[in-house]
Parts: C-alpha cells; structure tokens; sequence
C-alpha cells in the first residue's frame, strides 16, 4: 500500500501511539454495530444508510484505550460499494476481518480477504461476530470454515476472536488482539507529505476541510501543499490528527487539514494533498503484479486501477515474468498520484471481479524500449528491498549516469539520504546530484563530442546543438539531468562551449551569409530598444514596409547563429533579454513562497500579458519551469539553461 515498503526504516504502529483500524467482511455480518460498541460512534452517517441499515460510504470513529489512539474506518460490504471498500483500506495498519459466526465466511468475505492480501496489509485480526445467534457447533464449523479461508492468505495464523457486540462479550480480548497485531505493521515516514484526500466538506467559520491518511511525510500549520490531479496550491490553516487538535500530523494517522485558498466543491475524493516536490501525477507507469489464482491477464486488457482513495480506468501491456506474477506497463486515462512502492487493484473492466494486485515500480517509465534488457535492469533495481539496494543497483545498471534527484522523487526520498550511501561516486552537485561510473561518464562525454564534431560538419552556418537535440541523437539516451552535468564538465574543461541556449566545440564561429548579415545589422537595433518587450514580427515588418512571412524566415535563419531566441512563432528575442527574463522567475518565485502566477510576473518584468504567456509557456518547454494551475514553480537553475551574458560566444 502506498507508503510502505519491505525492508525499509519506518516505525511500527503502536509505537507511534495510534493505529488506524479498517474492517472489512461480508455485508451485514455486523461490522458498523462492533465498531460502534467498541468507540461508542455509529459510523452510519447518510440517511440513506440509517434507513437500510447497509453502510455505502466510509464511516469513521475514534476512542482511546489501552494506552493508544485508535482510528476506524468503517467500510460497506455490500459487492456495489466495493470502490468505496477499496479507498478505506488504502493505508491501515491493521485490517479487522468481520465473519458472522451463525453465517460463516460469504463472497464478499473472501473478495475481501482478497484485497487486504493483495494491498500487502501486515496485520489483520479476525472477528467472530452474533455469537449469540449460532449454536456451539455452528459457530465451531463457522470457525474452522475461517481459519481454511485464511490458510489461503498471508493470515494464516491471524488471531480469530469470538465477540457479541451487544453485550460486550469478547471486546477485551479483540482490543488486546488487535494491540498486539498492531507492532507488526510499520509505516515508512517518506520524505514528502502525502493524503489520500477521501472527504472534503466545509465548517462555519473555518472554509474547506479534507479528511484523509498521511501515506508519507509529515506536515504543520502554514505549509504549502499541492493538489493533484489539478495543481492547485493551498496553504494548510491548521489541522486534527485522530480527531484531536494537533501542532502536525505524521504519516500513518488520519487527519483533518482546513485548507485556504481553494473552496472545498474543489476537491473530489482520490486526489492527493502532497508537497510541491510531489505534484507531478502520472498516465503511465511500470508495476509487479501478483494475480488472483486462476486469472491470466494479457496485454491490451482494459481494467479498473483502484489506487489510495480513487480509480481510474487502464490499459496494461506485460513486460516480462510469470503468468501469476508479471511486470507490466500501464496506461491510464487519468493521472494517479502514483510514487515507488504504493499498492494498487486491478479489477476488471465492468468492475465486477478483484483479478491482481500490484505494485508500483517505476512511475516515470520510459515511453520506448520497455523490454529492452538494460530497461528491465533498471526495473531489477527498483525492485530491491531497501533504499541503499536501489541506488546500488541503479547506478550499476546505467549505460552512462545516474541522476539521484529523480530518483529520489521516484521513491520520495531525500536526495542527500540517497547520497550517503555512495559518495565516493557523485560527480555533479549544480542544478542536480548526479552519480557516475567514472569509464562511463567518459564515454558519454566523448559521444556527445562526437556528435557535436558531425553536427558542425554538416551544418557549420548553425550555432550548435540544443539539450533536446543532443539527447535526440544519443543512444541510449541519458536523463536530461544527467547530460547537463556532463555538458557543464565539458564546458569547465573547456572542451565545449556555450552560445546562448546552444553548445558548440569551442573553435567553431557560425557566420550569417553577407545578405543576411547587413540585413541583421539593421534590424538589431529595434529589437535593443526595448530588449524586454520587442516588437513582434508583425509589427516591425509593418514599420519596416518588410513582408512578414519573410521577416519571419530571416529571424528563424539568425537564431540557429545564437543571435536571437525564439520564444513563440511570431516572437523573437536577443538572448541577453531572455537570460534577463528568465532570472527574473526567481525573485518572483521567492515572493510568492515558492511559486507565482501569470499577472504577478508581468508585473515585475513590465511586459504586456501576450508576451508574459508567450515567455511563460516557452520556459515551461525548456524545463525551467512547472506549471501547476494557475500558478508555476521554478525547476531549474536559468543559468544552467540559458547561461549567462558574460559566458556567450561569437
């Protein structure tokens, strides 16, 4: 399930002093009356549930006993709200299996049973409910019924407790088993903030509220938090941990977060709350599955991914592994807020029938070569059980470099954490930690060389290569991050140079034809006048008495010299104006607490609204920036892509 994960460093529930309890179990077998008698809150909030006396949505109720905070989320059994089912038991540290002992084990019993399984819940507690209504061998076969059920699961040996919630039979011995349950389930902190949003409503005086667990991270009152699908950034106005006021809330407790700035018909169930770090959702990503005995999946196949508090339909196409056990790729029409590690279902297309489980892997994955051995490598490595694995095998699988801060946002990890367990093998800190194996961090370097040498060559009237051009010609194909260390290294041993956004070997001198260079001679100065907010082409075609579409052509010519920058189809700039430009969305940045919108960077760079979308847009296609609604984030360092005015060549 999201948040945890085998091997890793993470607190055991009741060693935190709360424990998030969820039932489960066949659809009147009982599970809303015990919670009730156990915290004294009927967790049947809808009229529509009072009347049928059926639970269809989560329910919730806290109470402290035996020196723990305990949550429960009650979760309907009926086989028509099994989604609602699913988002309850995203994140829980123990499972509560409700079985009527005078109806024995029922589908929705095993269907259950199921998912717990396959969501990888470490603990689970089995409650032997309306003793009252069985007779001595009813409930004995009832019992045994159970127990072959569970020889089937991971609980095997999970306690069954006989109880009768009426008269309070048996609720000492289930609270003491579900306490000792409880150690084993452990919660991996994460580094990011992560809630799996499952209500949002509104509180007089107060505004919009969600309700949900924290998968991961921590987080306290003023934080910025990101909406995702969406992007929307909202400030935390306070919080309740467990229904109680708290200064912060930890993952693996469920809270109440009163968020300002967004109004609570915003937020639907199944979007995440996370730290901006975080917002990055995702269409497609790679997975282990462990499929239902029985069940063959094949590539193509349509069916519902329930992950944390939503689903959405996808496609999957297998990878490699066994029928019972495959790595697939899916594809889904809608993002999910998916990180290394998170649990997930799959059901099929009409959403009738639990077929696998599945884990996440890798939620980034390449769009080519997804079976190519070096690429199921890389998925070997995200495989492994603790943190320093991963970056072991990761870095010893690479074909060139390893950039550590995507990693890290893969498996939502700290990058210096990352580090640690390799220092001797970091070879970039500027705009991203980047570890080498130094053979083939030479290789890459001399291809890109190479490249750059055969480029000159047939083109020697263009300035040089972009980013996004060097990558397009090398294979494999390095992270982004990885060739700007390794361009940054080639440029500090004066190997390449830097011509606005466009690298070059250092000899090389573009030079326009004579026609173009007198007509650039003449043209240069109107666009230095106002360096920020030039003419468009139009418009200086117009003053110039000049064709547009051949002023246009001209202009494209002298931007593959370095002499100026497109930023959109009829927009040019000089580079020393977009570099300009680009520093600027820090400052900005810095005095909207991490991101700005559209107005507030017109405002400061005092340009019109047209050439403020047109600029915004042309840095989110460069990668200095993010946009997340209304609002972006400054991703990278503007030197490290635009360079700087001092260090440009002829």
């Amino acid at each position: 399930m999201p948040g945890r994960r085998r091997g890793a460093a993470g607190t055991a529930a009741g060693a935190r002093g709360i424990v998030i309890v969820a039932t489960a179990g066949h659809v009147d077998h009982g599970k809303t009356t015990l919670v009730q008698a156990m915290t004294g809150v009927d967790t049947d909030r809808l009229a529509e549930e009072r009347r049928r006396g059926l639970t269809i949505d989560l329910g919730f109720a806290y109470a402290n006993w035996l020196g723990q905070r305990w949550g429960f989320i009650d979760v309907p059994g009926h086989h028509r709200f099994i989604g609602n089912m699913l988002a309850g038991v995203a994140a829980i540290d123990v499972a509560l299996l409700v079985v009527a002992a005078d109806e024995g084990p029922m589908p929705q019993t095993r269907e259950h049973l199921q998912i717990l399984d396959l969501l990888g819940v470490d603990a689970a507690v089995i409650a032997l409910t309306r003793c009252d209504l069985a007779d001595t061998e009813t409930t004995k076969r009832h019992r045994a019924a159970t127990l072959s059920l569970l020889a089937e699961s991971r609980f095997a040996r999970a306690p069954i407790v006989p109880v009768c919630a009426p008269d309070g039979t048996g609720l000492d011995e289930l609270r003491t088993a579900l306490l000792a349950q409880s150690t084993s389930a452990v919660v991996r902190p994460g580094a990011g903030f992560r809630l799996a949003v499952d209500r949002s409503f509104s509180v007089s005086g107060a505004g919009a509220v969600v309700t949900g667990t924290a998968h991961a991270g921590q987080v306290q009152a003023d934080d910025i938090l990101t909406l995702i699908p969406g992007g929307e950034e909202v400030r935390v106005r306070g919080l309740r941990a467990l229904d109680q006021q708290q200064d912060e809330g930890h993952a693996g407790e469920r809270l109440a977060l009163n968020l300002s700035g967004i109004h609570h018909g915003s937020i639907r169930r199944g979007q995440w709350l996370v730290t901006p770090a975080l917002a990055r959702p995702q269409i497609r990503f790679d997975a282990r599955l462990r499929a239902l005995p029985g069940v063959r999946l094949r590539s193509g196949q349509e069916l519902h991914v329930h992950h944390g508090a939503t689903h959405a339909m996808g496609r999957i196409t297998l990878l490699d592994g066994t029928t019972e056990a495959p790595r697939v790729h899916l594809a889904v029409r809608e993002p999910l807020g998916v990180i290394h590690g998170d649990r997930f279902i799959l059901r099929d297309s009409r959403g009738q029938h639990t077929l696998a489980g599945g884990t996440v892997l890798d939620p980034d994955p390449p769009t080519r070569g997804r079976r190519r051995p070096e690429r199921l490598a890389q998925l070997d490595a995200l495989e492994q059980d603790a943190l320093d694995a991963i970056v072991r095998a990761s870095l010893a699988c690479t074909p060139h470099a390893l950039d550590l801060d995507a990693l890290a946002w893969k498996v939502n990890a700290e990058t210096a954490t990352l580090a640690e367990f390799l220092p001797e093998a970091i070879a970039d800190r500027q705009g991203g930690t980047i570890l080498r194996d130094a053979s083939a961090w030479h290789t890459l370097q001399n291809r890109i060389i190479v490249k750059l040498e055969r480029f000159h060559a047939d083109q020697p009237q263009l300035a040089g290569m972009g980013v996004d051009e060097v990558l397009a010609v090398l294979e494999p194909r390095p992270p982004a991050q990885v060739l700007r260390a390794a361009l940054r290294d080639l440029i500090r041993d004066h190997r390449l140079a830097r011509t606005a956004t466009r690298f070059h070997l250092p000899e090389h001198r573009p030079r326009l034809d004579p026609a173009d260079a007198r007509q650039w001679e003449r043209l240069r100065p109107h666009l230095a006048k106002q360096p920020r907010q030039p003419p468009v082409v139009h418009d200086l075609a117009r003053e110039l008495e000049l064709e547009p579409e051949q002023l246009t052509i001209l202009f494209g010519r002298i931007s593959h010299t370095g002499a100026l920058v497109r930023v959109a189809r009829n927009r040019f700039l000089l580079p020393e104006a977009v570099t300009d430009l680009a520093a600027l969305t820090t400052v900005v940045a810095a005095a909207g607490e991490g991101s700005f919108d559209a107005r507030s960077y017109r405002d400061a760079a005092g340009i019109g609204r047209n050439l403020t979308i047109d600029l915004l847009e042309y840095f989110d296609r460069t990668g200095l920036t993010r946009r997340l609604g209304d609002r972006r984030r400054v991703v990278a360092d503007p030197g490290e892509i635009f360079g700087n005015p001092s260090s440009r060549g002829g």
